[in-house]
């Protein structure tokens, strides 16, 4: 497996610059291209305006090791709880190498959770380009 392979999440920072809290979004994003019709849509966006979307007020903020790339849509939720670790703004990251993240959106480096659904033993590996008949998903 690859290791490494950084995801990076990018946000607006307030000006001056806010706290880390205040720069988490607000709204939830549980599916693909926002919402079940797939348009991108997010009709309550208030935060990316062009007046705060600008080189001085706009880039990344942090990245987080994960163990592939990632293809699918990152998805966020505010106020989960998590057993023994508490309530987060939570980011769910799913990676090439079947592997799903549970990142806390502030910004710590260390997964609330992970887990990992490749079983070798079992014949459950990652899927490469080539059972899928697509040249769009590299190196598998």
């Amino acid at each position: 497996m690859r290791s490494g392979i950084l995801f990076a999440l990018l946000f607006v920072a307030a000006s001056p610059p806010a706290p880390r809290a205040a720069t988490t979004p607000r709204a939830q994003v549980i599916t693909y291209h926002n919402d079940n019709a797939r348009t991108s849509l997010n009709a309550n966006e208030r935060q990316l305006t062009p007046a705060r979307v600008s080189v001085a007020t706009f880039g990344k903020l942090f990245s987080f090791p994960v163990d592939g790339f990632v293809y699918a849509q990152p998805l966020y939720l505010p106020r989960v709880a998590i057993p023994g670790k508490g309530t987060h703004s939570v980011l769910f990251v799913a990676t090439q190498h079947d592997s799903v993240y549970a990142f806390d959106a502030a910004g710590s480096p260390t997964p609330l959770w992970q887990v990992s659904f490749l079983n070798p033993a079992a014949g459950v590996t990652t899927v490469s380009s080539g059972e899928v008949g697509t040249d769009d998903i590299v190196p598998k």
